[in-house]
């Protein structure tokens, strides 16, 4: 898993930069490191810190938070996990430090009139914005492709064994999919960035669009077979559909957090499967840093 995390073609580049991207990831895995050892009010800290290094981090303290709370009293089903989530003295009882860090962060965000320090136009907060949501999905199943196809079998069977629920899921998935995958924020209007490019292509036509659908469909099927199973995939969907899917500007670097836990907490694959992860994406790595170096990905 750490190898895999260190190759991670998204988070590999920024090793190299002084960016926030790095250190922001470190405050969120320390903090979670803290939250199951039981160190509540520790990881409260440490969480709230990361917040300091990029805003973003207030929605990962909020989860490192209820993680530790579900980690201290495991709940059986969803439905018992939510019920313990919505009891007031369980969070004041091991997530006070963070819930000083929300108060502390809200305060902040009345007193600056939004989440961002600069540039707040471009990076208003609004509804859904489902386009960062699609993209991060359809890498989900291109970076992990060995683990994939390894799953795949057991992944056919779940699907299988509700045709129907299958089938409308999927045609529901489609049609929001065609409504809300679009190109439309002005950063995300030059090709001269790989992402960019990407992006431009899957929108720019229907035969684009219904091809990008296909890695965002398969990813989608194995989260439903349960690739992060229990509460833990529940509130790592919720946390990541909050910050993911409110944000106007499609940038694979809002990923990178998501990208970390979910390799963390989901269902491992045979070991030849994960080690092919690793080789495919140091090999993704080292064109990208290669790419960058030579001017060719980047101006």
């Amino acid at each position: 898993t750490t190898l895999m995390l260190v190759t991670l073609p998204l988070l590999f580049p920024f090793f190299f930069l002084l960016y926030t991207d790095v250190l922001a990831l470190a405050f969120v895995l320390g903090a979670l490191a803290l939250a199951v050892r039981g160190r509540g009010e520790l990881a409260g800290l440490v969480g709230t810190l990361g917040v300091l290094v990029r805003q973003t981090n207030v929605v990962w303290l909020l989860f490192v938070c209820a993680f530790g709370l579900l980690q201290a009293s495991p709940a059986p089903s969803l439905r018992a996990a939510l019920a313990q989530l919505l009891q007031p003295r369980r969070w004041l009882r091991h997530g006070r430090v963070a819930l000083a860090g929300l108060l502390g962060f809200a305060a902040f965000v009345a007193w600056n009139g939004g989440v961002a320090v600069g540039d707040q136009a471009s990076h208003p907060v609004q509804g859904l914005q489902l386009s960062n949501v699609w993209l991060m999905l359809a890498l989900g199943t291109a970076l992990l492709l060995p683990v994939h196809v390894a799953d795949a079998p057991r992944v056919a069977r779940q699907a299988l064994a509700r045709p129907a629920e299958t089938l409308l899921g999927l045609g529901l998935a489609l049609g929001l999919y065609w409504l809300t995958f679009t190109n439309s924020h002005p950063y995300n209007a030059t090709d001269e960035y790989l992402h960019n490019a990407l992006l431009a292509w899957a929108t720019s036509s229907a035969g684009g669009r219904l091809l990008f659908f296909v890695p965002v469909a398969w990813m989608l099927l194995s989260l439903r077979a349960g690739a992060v199973p229990g509460w833990s995939g529940a509130l790592l969907g919720g946390a990541t559909l909050v910050l993911v899917g409110s944000t106007w500007l499609v940038e694979p670097r809002y990923y990178v957090v998501p990208f970390a836990l979910y390799l963390l907490l989901r269902r491992p694959a045979g070991r030849a499967a994960e080690l092919l992860v690793v080789a495919q994406n140091a090999a993704l790595s080292a064109w990208l840093l290669w790419g960058i170096r030579a001017g060719l990905l980047f101006p």
